[in-house]
């Protein structure tokens, strides 16, 4: 039904589309109302004799336009072809999900409201969905560990109306969401805050917080965070800190446990159109004083803005190492 729902939205617009323009990147523009748009990925990662080759990304998106509201989707197959050392056979898979589906409201640049499947709005990582898009090949330990990639729910977000600089986000989900795929931490009970100050587009910092029942593992936990990003001369700088208090669902006698994840990044232009960039993540846990420590090494050329060529080295607790590549492509 939402893949027959994504189609008929697709095929009814273009057929009372009025001018068609293309721009490489950019996406499809049927008339006033209509945008079409998509990206591919391909990676391949080795670790010791284990290898693996994957087209692992294949999405489509769109954007109906009707004065306030938009209608905002993405459907992704993944992992569509894989080749790997791990597996017996190389197979393909084409079986694509809804991502992301959402009706935004516009009321004005203080008030806004988006109800559906989105991207969970907090730090810097996650809200940069597209690999063309992102620094390394990788995504840091924040992305994956203490919060939702997507959420399914209310968001309302705009700018503070005293404060015009400082941006609000607010979120809440009750309730299984639309698509339980693709998604890190599954989740039916989440509210959330973000708070923003941007000075410029390469400079801003930020202080969020959650409240959520992470139903895959079992745990009740809240946390809060800061992240910052800037540009000083060459350098591109950025982190994201993330401290959780944790504890098992149901279970009164568990004691809450700590936990805290970072990530501090560095990146800098080397070449013509090719950056260098240094990622070292963290993770400690308190409840079983395990610690991990990942150093991550990544030569991106860019030849455009939405065309991105990685190579990478990753260092994993000092004992075990990745190497990556990657290309991606945002059309």
């Amino acid at each position: 039904m939402k893949r027959f729902l994504f189609l008929f939205l697709f095929f009814y617009t273009l057929a009372y589309a009025e001018d068609i323009s293309y721009k490489f990147g950019r996406g499809l523009n049927l008339g006033r109302y209509f945008w079409f748009g998509g990206y591919i990925s391909l990676n391949y990662w080795k670790k010791n004799s284990k290898h693996s080759f994957k087209l692992d990304d294949l999405a489509f998106l769109t954007r109906i336009s009707l004065n306030r509201f938009s209608i905002f989707s993405e459907l992704e197959a993944d992992d569509v072809y894989v080749s790997s050392s791990t597996e017996k056979n190389r197979y393909w898979h084409i079986e694509p999900e809804i991502e992301r589906l959402y009706v935004n409201y516009y009321y004005n640049e203080f008030l806004n409201f988006k109800i559906g499947r989105f991207l969970t709005p907090l730090g810097i990582w996650n809200k940069i969905h597209i690999d063309a898009l992102k620094w390394t090949a990788s995504d840091p330990l924040v992305s994956t560990f203490f919060f939702p990639m997507f959420t399914t729910g209310l968001n309302l977000n705009g700018y503070l109306p005293f404060l015009e600089s400082l941006r609000y986000d607010f979120f809440i989900q009750k309730g299984k969401g639309i698509n339980a795929s693709y998604n890190n931490i599954k989740t039916d009970d989440m509210v959330g805050f973000q708070l923003e100050k941007i000075f410029d587009i390469n400079k801003k910092i930020g202080l969020n917080g959650v409240i959520l029942d992470a139903d895959n593992v079992n745990e009740k936990y809240k946390f809060l965070g800061v992240y910052g990003k800037t540009k000083l001369k060459n350098y591109y700088l950025s982190s994201e800190v993330y401290y959780a208090n944790e504890r098992k669902k149901g279970n009164v006698r568990h004691k809450e446990h700590g936990k805290i994840t970072y990530y501090v990044q560095v990146a800098r232009r080397v070449f013509n159109k090719t950056y260098f960039i240094f990622r070292k993540d963290g993770l400690y846990d308190s409840s079983d004083k395990h610690r991990v420590d990942i150093w991550t090494f990544t030569l991106n050329f860019k030849p455009r803005f939405n065309i991105s060529m990685k190579a990478e080295y990753q260092l994993y607790e000092r004992k075990n190492d990745y190497i990556r590549l990657s290309f991606a492509l945002l059309f």
